[in-house]
């Protein structure tokens, strides 16, 4: 938040510039911040590593039964806090039925040569994904696989917007993310360093199973749709490796997270047993 636009006492007015800046952070205007909205995730932000800078409430979710983490930031305020009226939460909110909690956090910033030089590095890359949702729960998808960080390319959908970091269940405030790069730049650096990029492809030459996953690779995961078309996949497979998941007749593709958790756990598998046998 801009220190000239201090949260103090209760906010009952749409029109209060505190409002307008919630409302910019909400629609990811301000690189600086995180909007975090409920219970379940504001504790996943307050458990993780990420500096908490402002809270905000309804009276309603102050005279409930908040859990001890919200009561005694709301008793202590040692978080800058306000108190939003419900016309104003509603306002704010992202959601159409208002938790009545928002906290702000500090973004992290991770630049592609920091998650280069891992140990073995095992990467995911996104290219133009444009449903929060599907980014959110491939962040997830990679954390619980064990992967070392993701890569948003093109443009994409904010992988740290409201509906993304919801999608992820918190594993965005944990997992470390690199966006806003181009997928050929990115690419082109992760070669350099050794780690060998691969997409992945309904008509992949080669079975998700039968990839070396011990070796650091990156694998990219994109979209059929209008935002991001078939052709910009097929181009990239006939420069990079490509892979595909088997699947039954009749079915043509899957969710892109649903491919991305399917391939990522096979990663996960061949790299446990590979310390298990070391």
């Amino acid at each position: 938040m801009s220190p000239d636009i201090p949260p103090a006492g209760t906010i009952t007015s749409r029109k209060h510039p505190l409002v307008q800046r919630l409302r910019e952070i909400r629609d990811s205007k301000d690189p600086s911040r995180l909007f975090v909205e409920g219970v379940s995730l504001a504790k996943e932000l307050l458990s993780s590593s990420l500096t908490t800078t402002h809270f905000f409430y309804t009276k309603d979710f102050a005279d409930g039964p908040p859990p001890p983490v919200f009561q005694k930031m709301i008793a202590e305020a040692k978080t800058p806090g306000a108190l939003l009226s419900d016309d104003v939460m509603s306002y704010v909110s992202d959601l159409k039925t208002p938790p009545g909690l928002i906290l702000l956090a500090e973004r992290p910033s991770f630049r592609l040569e920091d998650l280069a030089k891992k140990n073995s590095p095992l990467l995911v890359l996104l290219d133009a994904l444009q449903l929060p949702q599907n980014v959110g729960a491939v962040v997830r998808a990679a954390e619980a696989a064990g992967a070392d960080g993701l890569v948003q390319t093109g443009e994409g959908t904010d992988p740290y917007g409201p509906k993304s970091l919801r999608g992820s269940a918190g594993s965005a405030f944990r997992l470390p993310i690199v966006h806003d790069i181009a997928l050929a730049e990115a690419t082109d650096a992760l070669t350099r360093a050794g780690i060998r990029c691969v997409v992945a492809a309904a008509k992949g030459k080669t079975a998700y199973t039968d990839w070396d996953w011990k070796k650091p690779t990156a694998v990219l995961f994109g979209t059929e749709s209008a935002a991001n078309p078939k052709k910009q996949i097929s181009e990239i497979s006939e420069t990079l490796p490509s892979l595909h998941i088997p699947m039954h007749s009749g079915v043509e593709s899957l969710n892109v997270s649903v491919a991305a958790g399917i391939i990522l756990f096979e990663a996960r598998r061949q790299r446990r047993d590979a310390d298990s046998h070391g």
